[in-house]
């Protein structure tokens, strides 16, 4: 089975977004992010974080690291909060064949339970990106 890498969340706790001011769109994505991460590591999960920064076209991502995979994690605001993970490796590992699979699951879990414990979330759906992309391409006219 496929892991399924892609979470939507709704979390009114940081207020609703005004897209019409992109200064506060970023800042409560930035809230958003840096309170996920809280939880992460708060939480004694099995992963390490890396650093929040800035995504270089939109949202924020860090790194969480589990078994010597560092899973890349993306957060958006879509129509709901948007959190996309994938396992970034080296090309050695990848030449080898190594597998990440169970960090990458070990991660998601660490990452549910902690979307889970932020203040006012609701709606939580897990799917791989495929499922996201063909439900999204759905709704588009």
């Amino acid at each position: 089975m496929t892991q399924r890498n892609v979470v939507l969340f709704e979390c009114l706790a940081f207020g609703a977004p005004h897209w019409n001011d992109p200064a506060e769109a970023v800042q409560m994505a930035k809230s958003v992010t840096e309170a996920l991460v809280h939880e992460l590591e708060a939480g004694g999960g099995p992963c390490t974080v890396e650093p929040v920064a800035p995504h270089g076209t939109y949202g924020w991502e860090f790194f969480a690291v589990h078994g010597g995979t560092r899973i890349w994690c993306l957060l958006q605001r879509s129509d709901a909060w948007l959190l996309i993970t994938e396992p970034r490796r080296a090309l050695v590992d990848r030449l080898h064949h190594s597998p990440f699979e169970t960090d990458h699951r070990i991660v998601c879990d660490a990452l549910d339970a902690a979307v889970r414990r932020l203040a006012g979330v609701t709606d939580v759906r897990w799917m791989t990106l495929e499922e996201f992309h063909a439900g999204s391409s759905r709704t588009r006219h």
